[in-house]
């Protein structure tokens, strides 16, 4: 037991400094996170131009900062001229909702419209969802329908004005999918009941800390348009989310729980979610909260990285076999229920007992082997540190191309099939083109001014790409 024990200590360090290489420390990640959150801005800034009333905000694992290199990048479009509340009152100039407990599955409300604002489009969407009425002749809105007619409108939209960029829109859930990515439809929600639940649940350990739930129980909701699969009252029903406090949760976690975050997420996605896609990064990052709650802060030591992840592999299993995964927010709604049939579940569970063998695992997940592999061949150097500051300058240039380039992004662009290479050309133009280019290539082709001279630019760039191209990441 002593000999496995150290075993998986020197196993766990390794991971440790391997995903501290490559680009998930605590502090990197944390940058990346507001680069990501002011790229999702400048490049829909747009959007929210053509309709002042629209809120739209990067959310998910790139907004956390803990993306993995083939992460879709998801998008809340939040209506800022309405909101739902447990006792409305008119308010001119909005939308009102009033929320309506009454038989909703747990995690769900239905909305009663109380008040709209005639000047407001998403007064319109709203009028066109009534259905049902209450006791006080309020009308209750349909989840459902909403989402129709919104897919409807949007689609039309696009043809008019992105013509090259036509492409079906279909509803996942609460989103609405335009090729890989999902942009979900959200309403402000200011219930009570939910936080403060979550601030009277006993802990036994210091996370969240007391001023971190006072923060996050101050916190706005949303209300997305979905409802509970296996309910009575689907079609009225929307889900309660909590994604602003949830961020906060994991900007609060230590480095160690990041790494954890972050592995658990490559073994989740190379292992469990290739048999079952129902076992989102959704999932995997409650999965991260419960942990973190139920253990003590000394657990969460680089040494212990293995340990967590066996503990979480095991909690998932023992949720699947119990059929009952908690929402953390909300426990009593049931991330497991609606999402799985049995046979997925079952064919899980084989694999999870089989994959306690962390040797197993570990040769499951290709990617973190390879970045492994090649942390090791440079471990024993003292370039170590000097790789992970060279691989931290170069992604710093590659953030600034980025970000200059969608600030040059015009209305007129976006009805052409040429809107990359217009934003570009815009760039190339900016005076900051070149301080950027040429602190770029002197990380990655010192002798790029050499070739140059000699009109070796072709072989100058696919030295370039190359060498950007074998930077391993996960």
């Amino acid at each position: 037991m002593a000999e496995e024990n150290f075993e998986q200590g020197i196993l766990s360090i390794m991971i440790f400094i391997t995903l501290n290489t490559i680009g998930f420390d605590r502090e990197w990640i944390l940058h990346k996170s507001k680069v990501v959150t002011k790229y999702f801005k400048h490049s829909l800034r747009i959007i929210e131009h053509l309709n002042p009333q629209i809120d739209c905000e990067c959310v998910g694992s790139a907004a956390e900062g803990v993306s993995l290199s083939d992460s879709d990048c998801d998008c809340m479009i939040i209506m800022k001229d309405t909101f739902c509340v447990d006792t409305a009152y008119i308010c001119k100039g909005f939308n009102v909702l009033e929320t309506d407990y009454t038989n909703a599955a747990p995690g769900y409300v239905k909305l009663v419209f109380l008040h709209g604002d005639e000047d407001s489009p998403i007064c319109v969407y709203l009028q066109q969802s009534e259905l049902y009425k209450t006791r006080l002749g309020s009308s209750y809105i349909s989840s459902p329908i909403f989402m129709n007619f919104l897919i409807q409108n949007l689609q039309t939209l696009i043809k008019i004005i992105f013509p090259p960029f036509i492409s079906k829109l279909t509803s996942n859930g609460p989103a609405i999918t335009s090729g890989s990515n999902d942009n979900a439809l959200a309403i402000y929600f200011y219930g009570g009941c939910h936080l403060n639940n979550l601030s009277k649940r006993l802990r036994y350990y210091h996370w969240p800390s007391v001023s971190l739930i006072q923060e996050i129980t101050s916190m706005e909701g949303y209300v997305v348009p979905v409802g509970h699969k296996f309910s009575d009252s689907q079609n009225i029903e929307w889900r309660v989310c909590y994604t602003t406090a949830e961020l906060k949760l994991i900007k609060s976690l230590t480095d160690v729980q990041l790494k954890f975050y972050v592995l658990l997420k490559c073994v989740a996605k190379e292992i469990v979610k290739k048999n079952c896609k129902d076992i989102t990064s959704y999932i995997v990052k409650n999965v991260v909260f419960w942990i973190v709650e139920t253990e003590p802060e000394q657990a969460f030591t680089p040494t212990h990285l293995v340990k967590l992840l066996k503990k979480a592999i095991m909690f998932i299993k023992y949720c699947l076999q119990n059929n009952h995964l908690p929402n953390y927010m909300i426990p009593e709604r049931n991330l497991i229920r609606e999402n799985m049939n049995g046979k997925e579940k079952r064919k899980i569970i084989k694999d999870l007992k089989e994959y306690e063998d962390f040797a197993i695992l570990l040769g499951k997940v290709p990617k973190l082997c390879q970045c492994m592999s090649f942390v090791y061949q440079i471990f024993e150097l003292p370039q170590i540190n000097l790789y992970k500051e060279w691989r931290k300058q170069v992604g710093r240039c590659l953030q600034a191309m980025a970000l200059c380039k969608v600030e040059k992004v015009q209305l007129n662009m976006l009805s052409k099939r040429t809107v990359h290479m217009d934003m570009t050309w815009e760039f190339f133009k900016d005076i900051r083109f070149w301080p950027i280019m040429t602190t770029l290539l002197d990380l990655t082709v010192p002798d790029w001014m050499d070739l140059a001279m000699w009109w070796s630019i072709e072989h100058m760039l696919q030295l370039f790409l190359s060498r950007i191209n074998a930077c391993p990441c996960l």
